[in-house]
C-alpha cells in the first residue's frame, strides 16, 4: 500500500525541488551569459581606445528578495556610448553596420542552450534524489 501523504509534506517536497532547480538554474544562467559574453567581446571591432570591447559586460536579474533569477549580455552605453552606431551604422551610410553583437549572440547560441539544458537536468537530478 502507497504511503500516505499530507498537503504540508508534498508542498514541503514541491518547494525543495523548486529551490534545488533554481539554485542550478541560476549557475548555467550566468555560465551561459559568461559564454556568449566572451563571444561578443571577440566579435567587437578593436578601436582606438578599446572601449566598445570593455563596455560588452553581464549582469544579473535579481527578483524582491534580492535572489539572482536569470543573467544577461549588455553592451555598457555608459562606457560605450557609440555602440549602437557601430551595431546599426549611421544614417545615410556615413558609417556601415557593424553587427558584432548580432554575431556574437548567433555564435554562441548552440553553446548556451546546451550549457542551459545540461544545468536544468542537474536540478532536476538532485532535486529528485
Amino acid at each position: 500500500m502507497p504511503k500516505q501523504v499530507t498537503p504540508q509534506q508534498l508542498a514541503a517536497l514541491f518547494k525543495d525541488i523548486r529551490g534545488a532547480l533554481t539554485e542550478e538554474a541560476r549557475e548555467a544562467s550566468r555560465e551561459a551569459a559568461k559564454v556568449v559574453q566572451q563571444r561578443i567581446k571577440a566579435e567587437a571591432p578593436r578601436g582606438p581606445t578599446g572601449r566598445l570591447k570593455r563596455a560588452v559586460e553581464f549582469g544579473t536579474f535579481k527578483d524582491r528578495l534580492t535572489k539572482p533569477v536569470g543573467s544577461f549580455v549588455r553592451v555598457s552605453a555608459r562606457i560605450a556610448p557609440h555602440a549602437l552606431i557601430v551595431e546599426f551604422g549611421a544614417r545615410g551610410g556615413r558609417m556601415p553596420a557593424n553587427a558584432f553583437f548580432r554575431r556574437g549572440f548567433n555564435a554562441s547560441k548552440k553553446k548556451a542552450e546546451a550549457i542551459l539544458t545540461r544545468g536544468a537536468g542537474k536540478g532536476f537530478d538532485q532535486a529528485v534524489k
